[in-house]
């Protein structure tokens, strides 16, 4: 199957009828389906526009997970850029945007790959795992505050039926610890997925007989048969 063509940035909004409707659609004129406002830009904001564009082609969506920096973030107690009132309002977050670059190239090794030879589905695998890494340290800023350290929160168990007002509580399981938990489950179906887990790997190398099995089912395989062995039966005859 042959390769998509790149599709170059900025091109210029069609003047005529260029994909008729009863022809197949030229894929060099994918970029012409939606028309790009004509922008009067400086060298400076088209390059700044140009990288954010680079950033969702090679990153996919997690190119976007990084959050934008404000003064109401969740997080901003646990921030040092915030600590010393040097964080960037209304930017990314340049600590956010550096995990996520990082995590993007660990995942890439991860799955033996470069940015170019990343097939489709696996950057969308790539880019939903480092959206979790991120979701993941996110959720694990907020309970490391000491208010959220004991992983419960309070709520509401019941209202006045009158007034609306709550009149009693409950400690529930704080909402980040159990976001947390399904992070893990959902990380792990992906990895599982591409045969990524430990135990996935330990069996496919004694499949190809790479290594011995040394994985916890190995080991209890082992254990069993040992078992089993002990507890033959013994052929009095045959002496």
């Amino acid at each position: 199957m042959p390769e998509p063509k790149k599709i170059p940035l900025f091109q210029a909004a069609p003047v005529v009828d260029l994909v008729p409707a009863d022809e197949p659609v030229d894929p060099s004129k994918f970029a012409l389906l939606l028309p790009i406002a004509e922008l009067k830009l400086s060298e400076a904001e088209a390059r700044r526009v140009q990288t954010y564009q680079q950033a969702r082609l090679i990153l996919g969506a997690a190119g976007a997970s990084p959050m934008i920096c404000s003064a109401g973030c969740p997080l901003i107690a646990t921030c040092p850029l915030a600590a010393v009132k040097k964080h960037p309002l209304k930017q990314l977050c340049p600590m956010e945007a550096n995990y996520v670059t990082q995590r993007f190239l660990e995942w890439l090794h991860e799955f033996d790959r470069t940015p170019e030879t990343l097939s489709a589905s696996e950057r969308a695998t790539v880019s939903t795992l480092v959206g979790l890494d991120v979701e993941e340290l996110r959720c694990r800023s907020i309970l490391a505050m000491a208010e959220n350290a004991a992983l419960t929160s309070l709520s509401v168990r019941d209202v006045d039926a009158e007034s609306g007002e709550p009149i009693s509580y409950e400690q529930i399981i704080h909402q980040n610890a159990v976001r947390i938990t399904e992070i893990v489950t959902m990380r792990r179906m992906l990895l599982k997925d591409y045969e990524l887990t430990p135990e996935q790997r330990t069996r496919k190398a004694k499949w190809l007989g790479l290594k011995s099995g040394d994985d916890l089912s190995s080991r209890q395989t082992d254990l069993m048969d040992k078992i089993k062995n002990r507890r033959r039966p013994v052929d009095v005859t045959a002496q």
